[in-house]
C-alpha cells in the first residue's frame, strides 16, 4: 500500500465578538471540498483557534484526531495522546502549533474526528482566577469526559507533496450559555493558515551534525534542522550547556517550514536521561501518533512551560508566571511558580543569563519537575528573552 506523510497541526484567530458562540464548521475561513492524498504525500497536522479577546486563558485537553477516507468506513488515527495534552487556545491567535507528523496510507481524506475533554478551563483577561465550563452534552458524542465531533476536511492536498491539515477552534464562534459551552471547531482554510506563524516542537533522532544544523528523524520523516547564533543546546537531565552528536535524542522548538521540511531552532534539548528513568521519553521517539510531532508518554520530570513573568522574588528564586503554554503536565491554575536555585541554568539567546535578567512583562520558559500540589515547576533551566507570540 502506497502511503503519504501527513502534518497535523493546531492554530487558531483572535477576532472580537461579545459572546464565546457555537458554529460547528465555520473557522478560519474554511470552504469546502476534501482532502485528498492520492500517492507520496507528506502532511503536517497543525491546530489553531478563534476567540475575541475578553479571556487571557482557554485551555482544551486534545486526546485524539482521526481521519476518515471517502467511502471507507475506517478511522486512520493521526494523533493520540492518552493522558490527554493541554493547549491554551487564547495563544494560538497569530500562530499554528505542529502537533504531530504522520505516514498514512494514500487516498482521500473527508472528514476529521476530534476528540477533546468536556470541560474547558478559562480564564477572564485581568484576573488570575480561571473557571471550568463544561460543554454541552448535545455537543458531539460524549464519554468518559470526552467529547468527539466530526468535521469535514477542506485542504487539497497533492500528490508528492507536503500536505497539512490544520484544525481550527473557531473561539470567537464559541456560546457560553450559563456554564454550557458550544464549541466551535473546523478546519483552518489554506489562505488563513498561510498568515499565521509556524511552530513546533519535534522529537527524532539527531544526524549529519553540522556547526550550522543537522538532521532529525522522526518516524519515516526527516526534518533538516537550522541553527544559528541565537540556538541554545541544553542537556535535559542538568539544563546545562551541551554539545550535541550524531545519534542524540533530541527535542527541537523553533519555527516550522511545512513546504520544505525545515526547522529553524531556538532551542535543542538532548535527552541524556537513561532509558527508564522518569522523563527519559523512552518509547516515544518513533511513534506516529504522539503529541509534539513526537510522542511519548507526559512525564511530570519533563514540564515545561512558557509564559509571561508576573513578579520575581530575589530572595526565594521563584518567578511567577501567567501559563500561555505547558507541555508533558497539566496546568492546575492560570499561573505557575517556577522555581530557581543555584543549580538553575538561566540562558539568553546566545549568551548565559542570570535571575537579574528575568523580568516583569517577561517570556520565559523553564524546564524542570511539576508538583501539582504546590503548583511548581522546579527549574533545571530557563530561557529568557524568548519570543512569545
Amino acid at each position: 500500500m502506497r502511503r503519504s506523510n501527513l502534518g497535523l497541526w493546531i492554530s487558531g484567530t483572535l477576532v472580537g465578538v461579545s459572546v464565546l458562540g457555537m458554529s460547528m464548521l465555520n473557522g478560519c475561513g474554511g470552504g469546502g471540498g476534501g482532502s485528498s492524498l492520492t500517492r507520496g504525500v507528506s502532511t503536517n497536522i497543525f491546530v489553531t483557534d478563534t476567540f475575541r479577546d475578553d479571556y487571557s486563558q482557554v485551555w482544551v485537553t486534545l486526546y485524539s484526531i482521526d481521519l476518515q477516507a471517502s467511502g471507507s468506513s475506517t478511522l486512520t488515527n493521526v494523533y493520540t495522546n492518552s493522558a490527554g495534552q493541554q493547549v491554551n487556545l487564547a495563544d494560538l491567535a497569530a500562530k499554528a502549533t505542529l502537533l504531530n507528523t504522520i505516514s498514512v496510507p494514500a487516498g482521500t481524506y473527508t472528514s476529521a474526528k476530534v476528540t477533546f475533554g468536556t470541560t474547558f478551563t478559562v480564564t477572564p483577561k485581568g484576573s488570575t482566577t480561571a473557571k471550568t465550563v463544561t460543554v454541552d452534552p448535545s455537543i458531539g458524542t460524549q464519554s468518559g469526559g470526552q467529547v468527539a465531533i466530526t468535521i469535514p476536511t477542506v485542504a487539497n492536498l497533492t500528490p508528492a507533496q507536503l500536505g497539512n491539515v490544520v484544525i481550527d477552534f473557531n473561539l470567537a464562534a464559541f456560546q457560553l450559555i450559563g456554564n454550557k459551552l458550544f464549541p466551535s471547531v473546523a478546519q483552518c482554510s489554506d489562505s488563513n493558515f498561510a498568515g499565521k506563524s509556524k511552530e513546533g516542537d519535534i522529537e527524532g533522532t539527531a544526524s549529519a551534525v553540522t556547526a550550522t544544523g543537522f538532521t532529525i528523524t522522526r518516524g519515516s520523516r526527516n526534518w533538516t534542522v537550522v541553527t544559528n547564533a541565537s540556538t541554545t543546546t541544553v542537556s535535559q537531565s542538568t539544563g546545562a550547556t551541551a554539545t550535541l552528536a550524531n545519534g542524540n535524542i533530541v527535542e527541537v522548538q523553533g519555527t516550522v517550514e511545512p513546504t520544505t521540511s525545515v526547522v529553524t531552532a531556538t532551542i535543542i534539548t538532548i535527552n541524556d536521561i537513561p532509558e527508564g528513568m522518569p522523563g527519559s521519553g523512552s518509547g516515544g521517539h518513533d511513534d506516529d501518533h504522539g503529541g509534539h510531532a513526537g510522542g511519548g508518554t507526559p512525564e511530570l520530570s519533563r514540564a515545561q512551560v512558557v509564559g509571561i513573568v508576573t513578579a520575581v522574588d530575589a530572595a526565594s528564586g521563584n518567578i511567577t508566571l501567567t501559563v500561555a503554554e505547558a507541555h508533558h503536565f497539566k496546568v492546575s491554575a492560570s499561573t505557575v511558580i517556577v522555581a530557581t536555585s543555584s543549580a538553575t541554568k538561566f540562558k539568553k539567546p546566545g549568551a548565559a543569563a542570570t535571575l537579574t535578567d528575568v523580568v516583569v512583562g517577561g517570556a520565559v520558559q523553564a524546564n524542570g519537575s511539576y508538583n501539582s500540589t504546590t503548583n511548581t515547576v522546579t527549574a533545571t533551566s530557563v530561557f529568557v528573552g524568548i519570543t512569545h507570540h
